[in-house]
């Protein structure tokens, strides 16, 4: 049994050992400053960033208040776009300006819509879908902590081939967000069409979205982001699954502008548009 004597014989060697016996409290200033600074500064970052994303799901709420189509569908993209971003060892920074961009990717579409269910797509129609992602980014530039998410939403639907818009970028020009982005978007959008889709067929749902896919690696899609979907679909399909059992997909009316299929129509028709 260790003694009162023992224990303040430990006390003393320890102060010892830290100078507190000759200097006092001054001489551990150097060493504790530090780390309470540091402390002080996750906190504050960690509150900051806590406002952030609640100003960003008040926009989100406002936009899928205005398009069914919007509706439940961030939070998935933000969840499919989550996991790739791992996989590719993101920094924290990017994965904040990820998830940003990802819960507000297709705010441009609040803009009025003409389309009506069962009718043709008119050139006005697809001018409006083709304009959202520069609408979008008329709607969220000067945040200044949206600034990369920003870039994101903007060529979310840039093609690897270069026949993507608005800008025609293409491979390593279209930047990495917006590259991460445009896969987890057409990846749920396939989830979505799926006739099957519910939490207990998503596992058999998801690896037809995948396989729909995969031929469009280095055409439509970065391969190296489509390989993180492919690593990353488990831990994917079980989010999701949370998320579907709690709110089943909607049904969408008109045209989802992010399935594989409305992408090749736009380049293929690119001049026209």
């Amino acid at each position: 049994m260790v003694s009162l004597s023992d224990l303040s014989g430990h006390r003393i060697r320890i102060r010892r050992a830290l100078g507190i016996g000759q200097l006092g409290a001054i001489s551990i200033l150097p060493i504790v400053a530090p780390l309470l600074i540091a402390q002080w500064s996750v906190a504050l970052q960690a509150e900051e960033n806590d406002a952030h994303l609640r100003t960003v799901e008040t926009l989100v709420a406002a936009a899928q208040a205005s398009q069914p189509i919007l509706h439940g569908r961030s939070a998935w993209v933000d969840v499919v776009s989550r996991e790739i971003g791992l996989e590719l060892r993101l920094s924290a920074s990017l994965m904040h300006s990820l998830q940003y961009a990802a819960l507000l990717h297709d705010i441009g579409l609040v803009a009025p819509a003409a389309h009506t269910p069962g009718e043709r797509l008119t050139g006005k129609e697809l001018r409006w879908i083709k304009a959202h992602p520069q609408q979008g980014v008329r709607m969220l530039q000067g945040i200044d902590f949206l600034s990369d998410a920003v870039v994101a939403v903007g060529h979310h639907h840039e093609r690897w081939d270069g026949n993507g818009y608005p800008s025609g970028l293409e491979g390593e020009q279209i930047p990495l967000l917006a590259r991460i982005l445009a896969i987890a978007d057409a990846y749920c959008a396939l989830l979505a069409a799926d006739p099957d889709v519910s939490a207990e067929q998503l596992t058999s749902v998801a690896e037809r979205s995948l396989d729909a896919l995969r031929p469009l690696a280095g055409q439509q899609f970065d391969a190296v982001g489509l390989e993180a979907l492919a690593h990353a679909q488990p831990r994917i399909v079980e989010a999701l699954s949370v998320l579907i059992a709690r709110q089943p997909p909607q049904p969408i009316t008109g045209v989802d502008p992010h399935l594989p299929w409305v992408s090749a129509m736009f380049a293929s028709a690119r001049a026209d548009i």
